[in-house]
C-alpha cells in the first residue's frame, strides 16, 4: 500500500493482511504511527481507531488516511511557492532546536551536530523558512483544514532532501539518527517543495475512510468505549528506533509555524511534544525498569479488550521471552506465532526479518 508520508515503524503489510481475519469490525491501534493499520482495515470495510502521542505522527497519519481536495491543495501550494520566492528573511537558526533533553543529556540519536539548524546550509535554511512562513500566510487566508495539514505535510516531506543528511544517490532517511554522511547531496528546497506538490496531488486519498484519529497517550486513552474492538498494534518494544527524537527534526520547524495552533483548534486541546510520556526504551532517558513499568501499565489498560493482536520485532531471545512472559501473565491465555517477512522494511542495524505475533481473545 502506498503511503504518502512515511514513518519509522515496522508494520509489514503482509502481516496486517494475514491477521485482519482475526479482527472485529472495529480495530484500534494505540501506537498508530503512519496510520497504516487503520487505513488498511478501513479500506476493507472496517472502522479504524488511531491513537498516537506524537503530533508529527498525527500529521503523517492525517495525510495518509483523510481525503484532501486536490484542486485546492495544488492551487494553494503554488501560491505558497510564489509567496516564498518573493520573501526575504534574516533568520539563521530555529529556536530551542538543540538535540538535548531538559536535563542536559544529549539525544541518543545525536551524532556530530548540536541542533536541527546545523543540518542545513544557510541558503537552504532560509528558503525552507520562507516556505513555512508562506504556508502560514496561506492558512491564515482561509482554507479547508485538510488542505492546510497537507501543506505542512508537503513542507515536512521537503525537509530531509534539503538537508545535509541526504546521502548522495539515496532517497529516504535510511539511517535513523542525526547523521551527516561524508558525501551528502542536499537539494534546493524550492525545487523539492514543487516536486512534493505534484507528488501529493497525484496520490491523495479521494474517498472518506471510516477512520478516527486521536492525538493521545496509549497509557491514558479510554479503552472502555472500545472494549468490543480488536486491539491490533506493534508497540515500541526494545527496538532501536527513537520515534520522538527523530520526529523532533520536523517538530523543531513545525513549532515555529501556525501548525500547533491550527491542530489545537481542530482537536480541542493544546498540542505538546512530550518526550517524557513516550513509551520507548531509551538508555539516556530511563532504564529498562521504567520502560517495562510503562509496558505493564499498557497491558493492564488493554486487558479487558475482547481481542488483541501484538506484532513485535525483537532479535534478543532473552528479551523476547521476557516480553512474552509478561504479556501472558497480564492477559492470560495467549497464542504465539512466528512469521518471517522476506520483503520487510529494514530500519537501522537490527534488520532481522522474524516477527512475533501475540494473539489473545
Amino acid at each position: 500500500m502506498f503511503m504518502l508520508l512515511r514513518y519509522w515503524e515496522r508494520k509489514p503489510e503482509s502481516l496486517i493482511e494475514k491477521y485482519i481475519d482475526y479482527t472485529s469490525d472495529v480495530v484500534l491501534d494505540p501506537f498508530g504511527g503512519s496510520g497504516l493499520i487503520v487505513r488498511y482495515v478501513a479500506e476493507r470495510g472496517k472502522e479504524g481507531i488511531y491513537v498516537d502521542i506524537n503530533p508529527y505522527a498525527y500529521l503523517v497519519a492525517f495525510v495518509n488516511t483523510q481525503p484532501i481536495d486536490k484542486s485546492e491543495f495544488k492551487e494553494k501550494a503554488y501560491e505558497v511557492l510564489e509567496i516564498a520566492r518573493k520573501m526575504r528573511t534574516r533568520k539563521r537558526v530555529l529556536s530551542n532546536d538543540y538535540l538535548y533533553y531538559k536535563d542536559g543529556k544529549s539525544f541518543l540519536k545525536k551524532e556530530k551536530v548540536e541542533r536541527v539548524s546545523e543540518l542545513f546550509t544557510l541558503d537552504s535554511f532560509r528558503k525552507l523558512y520562507t516556505i513555512l512562513k508562506a504556508i502560514d500566510k496561506v492558512v491564515d487566508s482561509g482554507i479547508q483544514f485538510p488542505t492546510a495539514i497537507a501543506l505542512y505535510g508537503a513542507f515536512c516531506a521537503t525537509l530531509f532532501p534539503s538537508s545535509k543528511m541526504k546521502r548522495k544517490n539515496a532517497g529516504s532517511w535510511g539511517v535513523p539518527s542525526y547523521w551527516v554522511p561524508e558525501k551528502h547531496e542536499e537539494q534546493d528546497p524550492y525545487q523539492v517543495f514543487e516536486r512534493q506538490i505534484e507528488n501529493f496531488s497525484r496520490k491523495f486519498i479521494t474517498k472518506q475512510l471510516n477512520v478516527k484519529l486521536f492525538l493521545g497517550n496509549a497509557l491514558t486513552f479510554k479503552y472502555g468505549k472500545y472494549r468490543s474492538a480488536t486491539l491490533f498494534t506493534d508497540p515500541p518494544f526494545f527496538d532501536e528506533i527513537q520515534y520522538m527524537e527523530l520526529s523532533f527534526f520536523y517538530w523543531a520547524w513545525l513549532k515555529e509555524s501556525k501548525f500547533p495552533l491550527l491542530l489545537k483548534k481542530y482537536i480541542g486541546k493544546r498540542v505538546t511534544f512530550s518526550f517524557s510520556e513516550e513509551i520507548v526504551y531509551n538508555p539516556v532517558r530511563n532504564d529498562k525498569i521504567s520502560y517495562e513499568q510503562k509496558l505493564e501499565l499498557f497491558l493492564k489498560k488493554t486487558k479487558k479488550m475482547k481481542e488483541k493482536i501484538l506484532i513485535f520485532h525483537e532479535e534478543n531471545e532473552k528479551v523476547r521471552n521476557r516480553i512474552i512472559e509478561k504479556i501472558n501473565n497480564i492477559w492470560g491465555r495467549i497464542e504465539i506465532e512466528t512469521e518471517v517477512v522476506h520483503n520487510h522494511r529494514k530500519i537501522g542495524k537490527r534488520g532481522g526479518n522474524e516477527y512475533i505475533i501475540v494473539i489473545s481473545s
